[in-house]
């Protein structure tokens, strides 16, 4: 088993079961053919025989909805399933795919509503005048035809880390009438593990490597000197090679000018990485202690990336803000090379 499958969180699946007592209820059609009914109000005002016609419909109405009641599977012929496509890093968007087995000989319209955390789930849209609303829970709609699975994928965004409690899956099902519907739900809870994202300190640790020239990964020190590239003209000394005149500048200067040139090398730098509370910076906003934690991949990453030049870093932390702000010399709380 490779390690990525092991991260990822184990699928579950479950028959439906009952949602309580009455676990039933009339579709939104039936209330749409019991308000065309009132129709024959209308007549009833010439003729008051015309409301039996009124009662008549109403009575059919219903009878049609307990056929179409009558012929809903039970809840365990339903079968629930959910699965992961891949570990869950904080900050990182995962897919998560919900799948109903139909095991009736009825074709159904099936609802799904899955229970997860709130840190999982987008904030909602709100403006400045309207009242902030609760987050929303993923649904779907799925069309089962018999003894066929059919699934939907949802996205989802962890915005902390650790073990979180995944709930039950809610379902509401109907046939193609669209009369009646009954109610049940999945016992799918189970316990999934939210990471810290590696993707994310790759992607950060370009801010850390602080150069102009990230392919050669080295910085330049200017040094006049023997080297190929151009520095500036000066007027001809003694000793200086005849290679080196610059005979454009000479024909316009009416004296000999040399060219300087001066050598590349590597620097050798350090950088210290302070991770001891939040920064300001819109880089590291809102990661707090999962920032903290993060320093040291970010660090090693970057340091891997700067071996060839011969960088060093260092990670510091202090106890707390006031201590840092307590010492007078802030140099005393860095190390000494």
């Amino acid at each position: 088993m490779s390690p990525v499958a092991r991260l990822t969180p184990a699928s579950v699946a479950a028959p439906a079961q009952h949602a309580g007592r009455g676990g039933m209820a009339p579709a939104r059609r039936v209330f749409i053919a019991l308000l065309v009914g009132l129709v024959w109000i209308g007549p009833a005002w010439l003729n008051w025989r015309f409301l039996y016609a009124l009662a008549a419909w109403d009575v059919l109405v219903v009878l049609a909805w307990y056929g179409d009641l009558k012929r809903l599977p039970p809840p365990q012929c339903l079968k629930t399933s959910r699965a992961w496509a891949a570990p869950l890093a904080q900050g990182d968007s995962a897919s998560v795919r919900v799948s109903v087995l139909n095991k009736s000989q009825v074709i159904l319209e099936v609802s799904l509503q899955d229970e997860l955390p709130a840190s999982w789930l987008p904030p909602p849209a709100s403006s400045a005048l309207s009242t902030p609303r609760p987050r929303a829970l993923p649904q779907l709609v799925l069309t089962a035809r018999s003894g066929q699975a059919v699934g939907a994928e949802y996205r989802i965004r962890p915005s902390e880390r650790g073990d979180h409690r995944v709930g039950r899956v809610c379902l509401r099902y109907r046939t193609a009438w669209q009369l009646a519907e009954r109610w049940a739900f999945a016992d799918l809870c189970q316990t999934v593990r939210v990471y810290l994202s590696l993707q994310r300190s790759k992607r950060q640790a370009l801010y850390l490597a602080r150069s102009r020239q990230v392919e050669m990964e080295k910085r330049l020190e200017r040094r006049r000197g023997l080297g190929r590239e151009f520095e500036s003209l000066r007027e001809y000394r003694r000793g200086d090679e005849m290679r080196d005149v610059c005979w454009t500048a000479t024909a316009r200067r009416g004296k000999l000018i040399t060219r300087t040139y001066r050598s590349e090398r590597s620097q050798r730098y350090r950088a210290t990485w302070c991770c001891s509370w939040p920064s300001p910076s819109p880089i590291w906003r809102n990661w707090r202690l999962d920032g903290r934690h993060q320093s040291p991949k970010c660090i090693a990453i970057w340091r891997r990336k700067n071996w060839s030049i011969g960088a060093s870093c260092c990670c510091v932390a202090c106890a707390s803000k006031e201590h840092w702000s307590s010492n007078s010399d802030r140099r005393t709380c860095l190390p000494r090379w």
